[in-house]
């Protein structure tokens, strides 16, 4: 993506959450720059004002004007930069805001697309660690300012002498080209030693993980751990000792290109006070006036050029960012339908391959269910039993052939009003450091405690909250919150499932709803399932064969394709993958109870 194209997302994104920043840039721009007039011409009013022999009273009113015109300049420039400094922060939380709003906007598929997700980590980075959006509105304040002063100060030398405004500019211009080679030197250092400093970062990273401890201390790993940061930041001081050298080397000649400018200043000011070679003669103020115009020309046009290219810069860390913010957002149902009571369920001729994947997940799969039904899903790994969830929650769409609800399809009904109708536990469930009420009602305001004890009951984990100072109130994660808890693995699952039981949803959706607990918790979710989905239609999927007993029918996927739909006893009396799974996994559990 070009600079042109990241700025028009830039713009589009200020503009959307902030557009009065724009106005607070300019105006802070033009005080600093009446600021810096103001202090050169200074030394000429005090100068003109000895010189002329001018009265005490009008002195001492002049004096008096300066320092209340001064005064006026400095506050107005502190209270707009606080001001800026405000905007800046919000309009990075608010950024940060619409970045989230993206990231769930987006199609799903994106969010397990590998590119996609570094391009997540990179757009964060340039915005919270880099603070991109900071360094940019600073290059712009500093660019407005410097370009207003150089119109002011190339003014006022351009009465003066125009060749000598020719010369300032080209002794500044050369200047300024030994300082972006300092900017490219270092940005070409910085390239080669990234490598470095990621696995340094990586290694320093493992040390301050606190799940690596354990390993760390009872196989001595710490010596070596530390022997590979101390090489790795030994590199990276020999890459950071070059550039310091060469910096330097640069450095020193831009030292002498900078007195030349200020002795051609002086030597031409003094020259125009004792004769008339380069023009009449001019007086000790405005020979002051002259050098301190030259000297702020040179200082602004090295800073509208090197705000510049630090604006570039941070355009480029947010390439990222701008790509992120591009991406298509999800195509949610767009029907007007709200759906009725469920009564089935259809896949019909169903096909889907994931994005840059060539394998086939599903080939054409077809069945249904029916209400009040419990339909257990059963394959190997990646046979395409969470796709299946996925698809019905809208989270992908098929490549090929539809799904019915009611016999109409999903994409025609309202999304929101079909949301209501699932309920669902994935593999990857997460709770939230919300407290333990909020993370089970989930934004809903019709939930009595009754009904969450019930149901906190009914998964076996009432004890466990009861026994807490706050109960319900009490806050998941430690890290946050100090009085908070945090839960075994076994008891956010518990609270997960609670979640999805007390929304009512009519299809309940269990994705290896038991796989952190232990066999006992095991044994109890799945004796209470039918109490716990309350006769609701449910889909249950595990790689545990015993779960399958609780169900009306088992949905056998192999090769992304059904190879049966039957009930367990049925199933039991034919040479298949279902029969060979559960035969093994029930001599397993025999040999165990041994």
């Amino acid at each position: 993506m070009k600079n042109k194209q990241v700025l028009k997302v830039f713009n589009r994104t200020i503009r959307e959450i902030m557009p009065s920043i724009y106005f607070w840039l300019f105006i802070g721009a033009i005080t600093s720059t009446l600021n810096t007039l103001l202090t050169i011409m200074i030394p000429k009013l005090l100068i003109d004002a000895v010189i002329e022999k001018m009265t005490i009273s009008h002195l001492l009113k002049l004096l008096l004007a300066i320092g209340a015109s001064k005064y006026l300049l400095l506050e107005a420039n502190k209270w707009i930069m606080i001001k800026q400094n405000n905007q800046k922060e919000i309009l990075n939380q608010r950024t940060m805001k619409r970045f989230a709003q993206k990231i769930t906007s987006i199609d799903y598929g994106y969010l397990e697309d590998p590119d996609i997700l570094d391009l997540k980590e990179r757009a964060t980075f340039a915005i919270q660690s880099y603070g991109a959006l900071g360094v940019i509105m600073d290059a712009m304040i500093k660019f407005l300012a410097a370009v207003f002063t150089l119109i002011g100060v190339g003014g006022i030398i351009s009465q003066f002498n125009y060749l000598f405004l020719l010369i300032i500019f080209a002794l500044s211009a050369l200047s300024l080209a030994f300082s972006y080679r300092i900017v490219i030197e270092t940005q070409k250092s910085t390239q080669q030693v990234i490598p470095v400093n990621r696995k340094y970062n990586y290694y320093v990273g493992q040390c301050l993980n606190g799940c690596q401890q354990n390993d760390f201390r009872i196989y001595n790993m710490s010596d070596i751990m530390v022997d590979k940061i101390a090489d790795l930041n030994m590199e990276s001081m020999r890459w950071s000792d070059k550039l310091y050298i060469k910096i330097a080397n640069i450095l020193s000649i831009q030292s002498l290109i900078n007195h030349l400018t200020q002795f051609v200043t002086f030597a031409y000011g003094v020259i125009r006070v004792f004769s008339t070679q380069f023009g009449p003669k001019i007086t000790l103020g405005e020979f002051t006036l002259l050098t301190g115009a030259s000297q702020q020309f040179s200082t602004a046009f090295m800073s509208t050029v090197e705000s510049y290219f630090k604006f570039i810069e941070s355009l480029n860390y947010l390439e990222p960012f701008a790509q992120f913010m591009a991406l298509p957002e999800s195509e949610e149902n767009d029907g007007k339908i709200a759906p009725e009571s469920f009564e089935t369920l259809e896949f019909h001729n169903v096909s889907f391959t994931y994005p840059k994947s060539d394998k086939k997940i599903l080939n054409h799969i077809s069945f249904s269910i029916h209400k009040g039904e419990k339909i257990s899903i059963v394959g190997l790994n990646n046979a395409g039993k969470s796709t299946i969830v996925k698809l019905i929650c809208c989270l992908y769409r098929p490549d090929e052939g539809e799904i019915l609800y009611n016999g109409r399809n999903i994409e025609e009904y309202d999304y929101d009003e079909y949301m209501k109708i699932l309920a669902v536990v994935f593999q990857d469930y997460k709770l939230f450091p919300f407290t333990i009420r909020e993370n089970i009602v989930a934004g809903r305001t019709n939930v009595s405690d009754e009904e969450i004890w019930q149901v906190l009951g009914e998964t076996n984990i009432e004890t466990a909250i009861c026994e807490l100072p706050k109960g319900l109130d009490t806050y998941l994660d430690k890290h946050i919150h100090e009085d908070g808890t945090d839960f075994s693995g076994g008891q956010r699952q518990k609270l997960a499932i609670a979640r999805s039981v007390i929304k009512q949803g009519e299809l309940v959706i269990l994705d290896e709803p038991t796989a952190a607990l232990d066999p006992l918790a095991e044994s109890e979710i799945y004796e209470d399932f039918h109490r716990l989905v309350r006769g609701r239609t449910a889909i249950f999927i595990s790689h545990r064969m015993s779960s399958s007993v609780f169900c009306d029918k088992i949905l056998l996927l192999q090769d992304g394709e059904i190879k049966a739909f039957d009930s367990h006893i049925n199933l039991m009396k034919q040479n298949n993958l279902y029969k060979e799974l559960f035969t093994t996994q029930a001599k397993n559990y025999q040999l165990q109870n041994i």
